[in-house]
């Protein structure tokens, strides 16, 4: 989500650096034992044997069209269906973790993740990829220097063994007075970005290993800046050249915010105002701060309005009806305000952490996640968003519990990710490229891949 909210985020010696460089509560499944609301006392303050049974596969929550939840409110997302059928793997996509399983991830801030790796202080539970962001607009620092950071950055992820997760922008940063302007608009309609993300696609082909892609990340939040359709047009050229550059080792990711407008599938004589086409996703990803985003608080027509929950539902829906896996490709207790405070520990631990762990219970078509970990008081959020700490080692409570939940065998880590759909294809020696690979249509599909709702 590098962004304008990222940039609001971001803190200033990070932002500096790069610019140098480069469930419904009443519909929810009954919870699981350790998911619900406890006591604090001596007995959860220790880290006991953690069961390695497999975890079954809990059925769909599925819901309905944006219509009846307009019309009937919440209880409209109450609906059950089948869980889907299959092998191995439950969608059979690229870079999918075996059935049960949930790769973990982590962010992007390096003071963050250097703290959070120190609190697991275990690497068989260390995170099995990273996020890092990646912008195609014109920056202070020259393009050509922002590629070779990157390639330094992928070089070390690399060597480590994890998984990049690679957010490309359709932004750029004003030398003079340091705004973020989107450039989907030209993306799309010109070919004044073609051959950065020619040298973006170039630099992952030669990648040994998986990457997941997320392209233009939060398509349509106002903080972005996205237009309609350009918006389209500029995903499917990213995906098309990435295919002429022979980077078969990306999963492409298409990521939505429940903060943003529902209108992820609409559709009208000039195609989908949002979405590219299935030919383009191998994954689906949402991202998930405010508890509201993910639990049934104030859900309910309100007007003709649809909730953010709802917002969340709808958009799992559409994932589970197009067969595609779901990553929560940013995720953090932003309003919390974590504290070394046990009893403070104990309740941020029911508002956030139980609800968020609810979902993934609920919901087995999501199959990532990626935990940002950090002081958001330190971004311009705290201005604009009242966003807090958000850092996990600041609470023994926490950060016990939490390394007690990623003990647990559904949890896909840094050593497991042999384990994920297609890892040793992409993670053979990757020979020089000497042709263009296949073709894909830069027109945005017209009609013939609505979703349905």
């Amino acid at each position: 989500m590098f962004n304008r909210r990222t940039m609001q985020r971001m803190p200033l010696f990070l932002l500096m650096s790069l610019l140098a460089t480069g469930c419904l509560i009443q519909a929810t499944p009954a919870p699981r034992p350790e998911h619900t609301l406890e006591d604090l006392d001596a007995t959860t303050m220790v880290l006991g044997a953690v069961p390695r049974a497999p975890v079954p596969v809990a059925p769909l929550v599925q819901s309905p069209s944006l219509a009846a939840v307009r019309t009937m409110g919440s209880a409209a997302l109450d609906a059950a269906a089948p869980p889907p059928s299959g092998g191995r793997f439950i969608y059979d996509a690229k870079f999918e973790p075996p059935r049960g399983r949930i790769l973990h991830g982590m962010g992007n801030f390096v003071p963050g993740n250097t703290a959070y790796l120190k609190m697991l202080g275990d690497p068989a539970i260390e995170p099995a990829s990273k996020l890092i962001y990646a912008g195609i607009g014109d920056w202070p620092r020259s393009w050509d220097n922002r590629v070779q950071m990157l390639r330094a950055d992928l070089k070390h992820e690399e060597d480590l063994g994890r998984i990049p997760h690679m957010n490309v922008q359709f932004f750029g940063i004003d030398p003079g007075t340091k705004d973020v302007t989107s450039v989907d608009h030209d993306t799309a309609t010109t070919d004044r970005y073609d051959s950065r993300i020619r040298d973006l696609a170039q630099v992952i082909a030669f990648h040994r290993g998986p990457v997941f892609l997320r392209i233009g990340g939060e398509f349509n939040g106002e903080w972005n800046g996205y237009h309609p359709y350009d918006y389209v047009a500029a995903y499917r050229k990213v995906v098309a050249i990435f295919r002429e550059e022979g980077a078969d080792n990306c999963a492409f990711v298409w990521c939505y915010e429940p903060s943003a407008p529902p209108d992820f599938d609409e559709q009208d004589a000039r195609g989908y105002r949002w979405f590219p086409g299935d030919d383009v996703i191998d994954w689906y990803g949402i991202d998930l701060f405010n508890t509201e985003e993910f639990t049934g608080s104030g859900a309910g027509p309100r007007g003709g309005t649809v909730s953010k929950y709802e917002r969340m539902q709808l958009f799992l829906k559409m994932a589970r009806e197009h067969h595609k896996p779901v990553m929560i490709g940013e995720c953090s207790p932003s309003l919390e305000d974590i504290t070394a405070d046990l009893q403070d520990g104990r309740r941020d631990w029911n508002s956030w952490f139980v609800p968020f762990l609810h979902v993934l219970d609920a919901h087995p078509e999501i199959e990532a996640f990626f935990l940002i970990n950090t002081d958001w008081r330190k971004t311009r959020s705290a201005n604009t968003s009242d966003w807090q700490r958000a850092q996990l080692e600041l609470n023994s409570y926490i950060g016990q519990k939490w390394i007690q939940e990623l003990r647990k065998s559904r949890y896909l880590h840094l050593h497991d990710v042999p384990l994920l759909n297609g890892y040793a294809e992409a993670s053979a020696p990757r020979p020089p490229y000497k042709g263009p690979g296949p073709a894909v249509p830069v027109d945005a599909p017209r009609g013939a891949q609505k979703p349905a709702r």
